[in-house]
């Protein structure tokens, strides 16, 4: 992911506090720019670990490329020795960019990133799906033409949803993330512990990978009823000891490390199935927009839990105690309930649009009346 599309969250555009930088060192690292060895002319492989152990938390952010065993394995070494890593990788290859540059359609396809079997040994599987749910965010699509001008209506964007957090750890003030194209994960029964941190809503179901994803489910929705295979897990939290996905196997063919390790100390890193939950709006122009912006409603906050979720996972990884302000900020974004309000919709519309015009009328009356009485008095 480029700089621009993480410059939000690691600066800030708004040149507030509530970023990476003004708590950590935040630095890119490319992991395939290797220091050679002089003396067989081949990677440092040593020296590139030692690099990335400078480094407390390591964040995967969408990741677009396959990891060949090289990269894996320092990862892999990273973490048996203590490195904490945030994942945030896609299950299928999805965007919104696809939709407009396709015609309005394209074939989902397995994000193939070759590390199924990495995360897999650490307790959790990214499936090759995509989730659809009915707590999902609008977005704008032409309906129809009038005068030959586009008529936009918002509709649901299924794909585009509030993922719902857990109340777990130090966000137990933040609510409302916004999730695109995102997969479930499957948790490997093994020693690590695992938390569920974020989640779809109840009315949610699956589609399995190659799927055609148009713009035409929006304009003509599945019935509602199709909606129920409950709540799916999109990002959890693994505590304990890792064991390394190179034990017991053939180290790569470079490798120049006498100190492999086949396991780590306690460790912790957490994992999410959405690569652009951490990315910030660009426009063509090159404009950077705060993240959680929402450029179809020109909204600046619109899903500020984002950056406030991101922050507080780095920080649990890091036990960095020093953002504890952010703990205490109240940051809520909560969806109307569809089905309660189809139930009580007479209610809602009583409260809402008849009852500020009785009292208002009310009021006029009383007004009108004490204005009487005090004209009364002063004629007297």
């Amino acid at each position: 992911m480029s700089a621009e599309h993480v410059y939000d969250i690691s600066h800030s555009v708004m040149n507030d506090n509530y970023n990476l930088s003004n708590y950590y060192d935040v630095e890119r690292f490319d992991i395939k720019e290797y220091i050679i060895d002089s003396l067989n002319n081949k990677n440092n492989i040593a020296f590139q670990i030692s690099r990335l152990l400078k480094y407390k938390v390591v964040i995967i952010a969408k990741p677009t490329l396959a990891f060949n065993d090289l990269d894996k394995y320092i990862i892999d070494q990273y973490i048996m020795n203590g490195g904490k890593v945030l994942w945030l990788v896609d299950g299928v290859k999805a965007n919104m960019d696809s939709l407009k540059t396709q015609g309005g359609s394209f074939i989902a396809m397995k994000n193939n990133l070759n590390i199924d079997d990495q995360l897999f040994k650490y307790g959790v599987r990214i499936n090759a799906n995509l989730i659809q749910d009915l707590r999902s965010a609008q977005i704008p699509i032409v309906t129809g033409y009038s005068n030959n001008i586009p008529q936009q209506n918002f509709l649901l964007g299924l794909t585009i949803q509030y993922c719902i957090l857990k109340k777990t750890l130090t966000f137990k003030n933040i609510d409302g993330v916004k999730c695109e194209f995102v997969s479930s994960i499957d948790l490997i029964k093994n020693n690590i512990k695992k938390t569920i941190l974020l989640e779809s809503s109840e009315n949610s179901r699956l589609i399995l990978s190659p799927s055609n994803i148009s713009l035409e489910i929006l304009r003509n929705p599945p019935p509602k009823s199709s909606f129920s295979q409950g709540r799916k897990t999109i990002g959890v939290l693994l505590e304990g000891k890792f064991e390394s996905v190179y034990k017991n196997r053939i180290l790569p063919k470079d490798n120049s490390i006498l100190n492999f390790k086949e396991s780590s100390i306690e460790n912790k890193m957490i994992v999410i199935s959405d690569g652009d939950i951490i990315s910030n709006y660009v426009s063509k122009t090159g404009n950077i927009y705060p993240l959680g912006y929402d450029k179809y409603r020109k909204i600046t906050e619109a899903y500020a839990g984002n950056k406030y979720f991101l922050i507080n996972l780095v920080q649990y990884l890091s036990d960095n105690q020093q953002l504890n302000l952010i703990k205490s900020k109240n940051l809520s974004l909560r969806m109307l309930d569809k089905k309660k309000i189809k139930k009580n919709r007479l209610t809602i519309e009583i409260i809402n649009i008849i009852l500020p015009v009785v009292l208002l009328s009310l009021f006029s009356i009383f007004f009108k009346l004490y204005e009487k009485k005090n004209m009364h008095k002063k004629s007297l």
